[in-house]
């Protein structure tokens, strides 16, 4: 069982978690989108949210199949403190799913 592996990634105007393990990965869109991808490259899905936005994808054979998730291994808390360690303000918007 590998250990739980979670990063927090701010880029431009996207806030957002990951973790997992060796057969699933969280992620959630804080704030903003981005594109995710099939494991081989294709399969191009924009995910936007205002306000978490959060999937799990598990492993099955060669593919992962994604899940909704709940909020895990952050808050809003957590993620202003870290915006604001370098100067960025949060815009949440007016989405409320957590």
């Amino acid at each position: 069982n590998a250990a739980l592996c979670i990063c927090f990634l701010l880029i431009t105007a996207m806030l957002c978690a990951l973790g997992g393990d060796e057969n699933s990965t969280y992620l959630c869109i804080c704030s903003g989108k981005a594109n995710t991808y099939k494991a081989d490259g294709t399969g191009k899905k924009l995910v936007k949210s205002e306000h978490h936005k959060a999937s799990r994808y598990i492993k099955k054979g060669d593919s992962f199949k994604r899940k909704p998730a709940p909020l895990l291994y952050h808050d809003d808390d957590t993620m202003e403190a870290l915006a604001d360690k370098i100067n960025v303000s949060v815009d949440w918007g007016e989405e409320k799913s957590y």
